[in-house]
């Protein structure tokens, strides 16, 4: 269940020149709203049992399309909810991960992609997107799918916003995190961990070469080490506290739970 009752998320002197990105209240799962101007992507559905809660958080947000869904990898607490998502929401573009999981939720999204004939692109390269002002960039993950497992197969998302950037890696960890800084994500504004926090030797790494000012976790805590390689002063965000809302005008960014 969402964690804030999603008609109290109000934005805090919102413009159609913000930037927004809502991480919402789920534990151990991601479904994260990016949007700008009339342009918005969906990165991530949480599981099939968060999707009625999703979908709400969502029609409260008067969204009635996405440009693009983002469907970092195949495991359950990121693709759960997509088919009915896809369902109630015009979808213009689908990016999957090149990674086949075989399990009951991949092959009902697989089924539902082809009957519905929706545009989906597996990249192989890095994509960018632009918005106007605004840009989101598709990072494919490191390495050949058959080596890598389903986290370290994750799409690597960065949001600019003029001076703003924010690093979504959904669960990337090993060799996709080492991947990922090799490409111009860094330093950045706001970092997601992957893998809900959980200790990875690169992730401590990747903290201390992105130096994020706001670090969000979807879960109630992060690892040990994580936490150790914190950069100084970073405020840390966790979705099992609430819905998190950033907001953005291309020179700073500002941060808070829903409902405060």
């Amino acid at each position: 269940m969402c964690a804030v009752i999603c008609g109290i998320i109000v934005w805090r002197g919102w413009n159609n020149e913000s930037l927004r990105i809502v991480f919402f209240g789920f534990s151990d799962a991601d479904a994260i709203l990016v949007a700008y101007g009339d342009h918005s992507a969906l990165i991530d559905t949480a599981n099939k049992e968060d999707t009625q809660e999703l979908i709400k958080c969502l029609d409260s947000q008067r969204i009635t399309r996405f440009d693009l869904l983002i469907l970092t990898h195949p495991d359950k607490d990121h693709i759960g909810g997509a088919v009915d998502v896809m369902k109630k929401f015009e979808v213009g573009a689908v990016f999957v991960s090149p990674f086949k999981k075989g399990s009951d939720s991949e092959e009902r999204l697989s089924e539902y992609l082809a009957a519905a004939n929706k545009r989906v692109i597996t990249p192989d390269a890095p994509v960018r997107i632009g918005w106007g002002d605004a840009s989101v960039t598709i990072y494919p993950p490191g390495g050949s799918p058959p080596d890598l497992g389903s986290n370290e197969s994750s799409l690597i998302t960065v949001v600019q916003y003029r001076d703003i950037r924010a690093v979504l890696p959904g669960d990337a960890v090993g060799g996709a995190l080492a991947k990922m800084l090799e490409y111009p994500v860094y330093p950045c504004d706001l970092y997601k961990l992957p893998h809900h926090g959980r200790d990875d030797d690169i992730s401590e790494q990747a903290l201390r070469r992105l130096q994020p000012r706001f670090v969000v976790s979807t879960s109630e805590s992060v690892g040990g080490f994580v936490q150790k390689a914190m950069p100084a002063g970073a405020k840390v965000f966790y979705t099992a506290n609430g819905s998190i809302i950033a907001q953005s005008d291309g020179r700073d960014m500002h941060i808070y739970y829903a409902g405060e």
